[in-house]
């Protein structure tokens, strides 16, 4: 056996058996700890001005789409779930696809390359404060994830100061997952009233207005939308009530000169780079508007 394999193999046991002593076990596979250290080896040999999160979303172009992947303990286990910091490279949905990697240009950027190092790097993102406890730690809407890392120096999300384009505001309350308690496993789960008073508290914290860039202003030149660049999150923006975002991909601007994205697609079943354009593409979705635009740092 390659001695790099059984190397990646042991610290993989040791950083799970860390965090089983605090509580806070890692669930992944051998195969995803390996997969992210090739990535970040991979990464830090890019030459300066690589797009780092369009090199390594292309990484992952193929993968199923599968949701829920972070409910895999409340789904098997309802009656003693705790939450825990789960790593899938195998399955992706658009927010797990968005967040790896980000993860992963996160830590390139930190000249680090172990699995160790993409681990905390994901908690800081996936938890408000990059603190896990519980499950209503966790940022389960995107403008709680907006507002976390921002103030963890993560990322930065682009408004009126950096374009004109951002004409249109979203001002709506922000309640779906507590008005919906069974669309979520840990909700409807024996222990999921407990969560609630946080998860309230989280959704009153961004119903605020928020400002995007409407579809309408999607189709203009890449000069005019000069201020997404590729690899930029894209968020977007719903009028779905209850929810602020209802997909997530990367800015990548096309030979065509037309905003594209790239993202984990329900309805093409995997990680794409989308053939339509982006407007193309919320035009054909009943309730998104525009969209919300967020730059890793």
């Amino acid at each position: 056996m390659n001695t790099n394999f059984i190397y990646t193999l042991l610290m993989a046991a040791l950083l799970t058996a860390t965090h089983c002593a605090k509580a806070q076990k890692v669930i992944f596979q051998p195969s995803d700890s390996v997969k992210i250290e090739q990535l970040l080896q991979e990464g830090l040999q890019q030459p300066k001005g690589t797009c780092l999160p369009l090199f390594y979303g292309r990484h992952f172009l193929g993968l199923p789409y599968v949701a829920q992947t972070l409910e895999v303990n409340y789904i098997e286990n309802p009656q003693e779930a705790t939450e825990q910091l789960i790593i899938n490279t195998r399955e992706l949905d658009c927010t797990t696809f968005v967040e790896t990697v980000c993860a992963l240009v996160r830590t390139t950027r930190q000249g680090k390359a172990t699995f160790t190092d993409y681990c905390r790097n994901i908690k800081q993102m996936r938890y408000q404060g990059g603190k896990l406890d519980g499950y209503a730690s966790r940022c389960h809407y995107y403008s709680t994830w907006i507002d976390n890392a921002e103030a963890l120096g993560i990322a930065h999300e682009l408004g009126p100061d950096d374009s004109p384009y951002f004409t249109a505001t979203k001002n709506q309350v922000i309640n779906f997952m507590t008005t919906h308690p069974d669309y979520y496993p840990a909700l409807r789960a024996p222990k999921g009233k407990q969560f609630m008073p946080d998860i309230r508290k989280a959704e009153q914290s961004i119903t605020r207005p928020q400002r995007y860039i409407p579809t309408s202003a999607l189709g203009k030149s890449r000069t005019q939308l000069s201020c997404i660049h590729d690899g930029d999150i894209v968020a977007l923006v719903t009028d779905k009530a209850g929810l602020d975002v209802a997909h997530l991909g990367l800015a990548m601007w096309g030979k065509d000169g037309k905003l594209h994205f790239m993202h984990a697609s329900s309805l093409r079943h995997k990680v794409v780079e989308e053939p339509l354009t982006l407007q193309q593409y919320q035009q054909k979705q009943k309730t998104q508007r525009g969209i919300r635009v967020i730059r890793i740092l």
